[in-house]
């Protein structure tokens, strides 16, 4: 008899879709070792309805045939060692030291159940997958696609809300243009936070630069919008330069808006009128000390339902602008096989940061450049390149 092998995957975060990130993440990790993955979102979790459930299995079907209780065996063995049977409905209790918790541990692991609660906020897991495997040769973007077909199965009364949602409001007549926006946020804050420097300085060394002649092909072809902001300016503001330039250019019908913020719902309406579409969800506004949709347990699940339904529901657009920085946006472009001419997300950079400098910063955002031709370009590049080194 085959001995049995499990991978127990709990909740992270307090965002349900960086859950699930590092759930798919987690599910390749399974998938390569070949364990048994099961998937619990215990008491920790800020979508749990219930203190005593699995608040995955609220949402979306079972990944597996077995349970959390299928694995609190005495005769077990666990990796990380911090585990055993009778402890896995407890917080971790290694999340201090957070020792054993490498891919490369985990693969290597013989033990019958491994517990994963860690994300390494990238699918690092992607660059060991063999030439056999299904997801060999792809990108991020497009192995999530793949693990998210494969394993996300909503439970059906979720379907069906999103369903009677999409139909009941015309949304299959479209086109129809899906729009995600957060509150507000403060440059200062922003400025303060190294993590956005770093993670956007790898974006651009890991993408390829833009060709400097932008005409209006390519720009729609480029998933990327980089924003300059100062102090002075409202994040939010260029949303409508993008969404006038979407309804201009594909004749949109409706604007579905996914927002948990009073006030960009207030603006959006008065903006759009009846065009403008949106869910009931829980929403906060932006003076609310604390988030008044995360009260009790029950707040919490039916927050988790407004966030999958949001994302499901754009993900049947035609065409959808999001936030880069937002799990839930990054979502959306993982639910759909979406052309890159009708996905856009949206960066802000400070306008004195080093990355503001980028030629990728220009060539995005509306360029006024409209050089064509060898001789041209290589001036038009030489140009900014020397004002690069005066600015210093």
């Amino acid at each position: 008899m085959n001995r049995l092998r499990f991978m127990l995957i709990r909740g992270y975060s307090h965002s349900i879709w960086m859950d699930i990130r590092q759930l798919l993440e987690q599910l390749l990790i399974a998938d390569l070792s070949g364990r048994i993955p099961v998937v619990h979102w215990g008491s920790n979790s800020f979508y749990n309805g219930k203190i005593y459930t699995n608040a995955f299995d609220m949402y979306f079907e079972p990944v597996s045939n077995y349970a959390i209780e299928d694995l609190m065996k005495p005769g077990y063995s666990f990796f990380p060692s911090v585990w055993q049977y009778d402890n896995l409905l407890m917080s971790d209790p290694g999340q201090v030291s957070l020792t054993e918790r490498s891919i490369g541990e985990m693969l290597e692991s013989d033990a019958d159940v491994v517990v994963c609660d860690t994300y390494a906020n990238k699918m690092s897991a992607l660059s060991l997958v063999g030439e056999d495997h299904p997801l060999y040769g792809m990108d991020t973007m497009h192995a999530y696609r793949f693990l998210m077909r494969k394993y996300l199965k909503l439970k059906p009364d979720l379907t069906n809300k999103i369903m009677k949602f999409f139909y009941s409001n015309s949304l299959h007549e479209g086109p129809i243009l899906a729009v995600h926006v957060r509150e507000n946020f403060s440059i200062n804050a922003f400025e303060k936070n190294s993590i956005n420097e770093r993670y956007h300085g790898k974006v651009y060394k890991m993408k390829r630069q833009p060709e400097q002649n932008t005409n209006d092909t390519l720009k729609l072809h480029q998933i990327y919008r980089i924003h300059k902001v100062n102090k002075l300016e409202t994040s939010n503001k260029v949303y409508h330069k993008e969404i006038q330039y979407m309804v201009g250019k594909f004749n949109i019908k409706k604007i579905f808006l996914l927002t948990d913020c009073t006030e960009i719902l207030d603006e959006y309406r008065e903006r759009y009128g009846s065009m403008l579409v949106y869910t009931d969800a829980l929403r906060h506004s932006s003076n609310d000390v604390e988030d008044p949709y995360l009260e009790t347990h029950m707040h919490r699940r039916q927050n988790g339902i407004d966030a999958i339904l949001d994302a499901y529901i754009a993900a049947k657009c035609s065409f959808f602008i999001g936030n880069g920085y937002s799990n839930m946006s990054k979502a959306v472009t993982y639910l759909n096989d979406w052309a890159d001419t009708n996905i856009k997300l949206m960066y802000w950079v400070p306008e004195n940061s080093s990355l503001a400098n980028y030629a990728v910063t220009n060539t995005i955002v509306y360029p006024d450049n409209k050089l064509v031709g060898k001789f041209k370009q290589i001036a038009y590049s030489t140009h900014r390149t020397w004002k690069r080194l005066k600015d210093r």
